[in-house]
C-alpha cells in the first residue's frame, strides 16, 4: 500500500487472471507509479483508471482479447515504451499521433492510423516498432517515423507489397528490418523492394522465395 511506488513489476510463471476491479484499485493506489510491467497476468480487458498513472514512462500488459487500442491510453504523454506482445491491434486512435515522448511499440501486430488532417507533427522520438501491419506502411505513415531504427512488419506482404516497397525509403535511419509474409496464396517479390541505405541487417520469414534475388 505505498502511495508513492514508482515501479512495479511482476515475474511470475504462471498466467493468472486478474480482474478488472482489482486493476481498477491497483490504479487508484499507486498513482506515482513509473513503471508497470504486469508480466504474464491475464488481463480480460484494458485496465480501468490507468489513464490516471499519467507519469508512466514504461508500461507492459498482457491482453489477447485487445483489438483496439484506447484513447485514454493516448492520453500517457510520458509514456516512452508501451509493449503489449499478445494483443493484435486491428485499430488505433488518432490521438497516438500526440504521444511524442513514444520510443519503443512492442505488440503481436499493430495497426497505426493516418495522421490528422492539418497535423504536421511526427512521432520523432519512435526508433522501434514490432510488429507493423503493412496496411500501416504509408508514404504518409512512415514519412512521420523519421528515427525508427528498427521495425519488424508482418502480415499479407504479398497483398500490401507496392506500397510496403515504396515507402521504406521513408525511414532513413533504418537499420534492422524483419518482413515477415502471412499470406499462404502468393510470395513476395523481393526485387522489387527499395531499401533505404542505412539498412544493415535484413531478416525474411515464410517469404517462399524460389531465387537468390541479391
Amino acid at each position: 500500500s505505498d502511495m508513492y511506488l514508482q515501479s512495479f513489476l511482476n515475474h511470475s510463471s504462471e498466467s493468472d487472471h486478474l480482474s478488472p476491479i482489482d486493476c481498477e484499485n491497483f490504479c487508484k493506489k499507486f498513482k506515482h507509479l513509473r513503471v508497470l510491467n504486469m508480466g504474464s497476468a491475464v488481463l480480460d480487458q484494458y485496465p480501468p483508471g490507468l489513464e490516471n498513472l499519467f507519469l508512466l514512462k514504461y508500461l507492459k500488459l498482457n491482453i489477447p482479447s485487445l483489438k483496439c487500442l484506447p484513447s485514454l491510453l493516448c492520453t500517457l504523454l510520458n509514456l516512452q515504451t508501451l509493449e503489449m506482445p499478445s494483443s493484435y491491434i486491428d485499430h488505433s486512435p488518432e490521438d497516438i499521433w500526440m504521444m511524442q515522448k513514444l520510443m519503443h511499440l512492442n505488440f503481436g501486430s499493430i495497426t497505426l492510423p493516418s495522421p490528422p488532417k492539418n497535423y504536421s507533427s511526427s512521432l520523432k522520438n519512435l526508433i522501434f516498432i514490432s510488429a507493423l501491419n503493412p496496411s500501416s506502411c504509408t508514404p504518409d505513415i512512415l514519412g512521420r517515423l523519421p528515427s525508427v531504427r528498427t521495425l519488424r512488419i508482418s502480415g499479407d506482404l504479398s497483398y500490401y507489397q507496392s506500397g510496403v516497397s515504396k515507402s521504406l525509403c521513408e525511414l532513413h535511419k533504418l537499420e534492422c528490418l524483419k518482413l515477415v509474409n502471412e499470406s499462404k496464396l502468393s510470395r513476395m517479390v523481393l526485387s522489387e523492394y527499395q531499401f533505404p541505405p542505412s539498412l544493415t541487417h535484413l531478416s525474411l520469414s515464410n517469404t517462399e522465395l524460389k531465387e537468390d534475388p541479391v
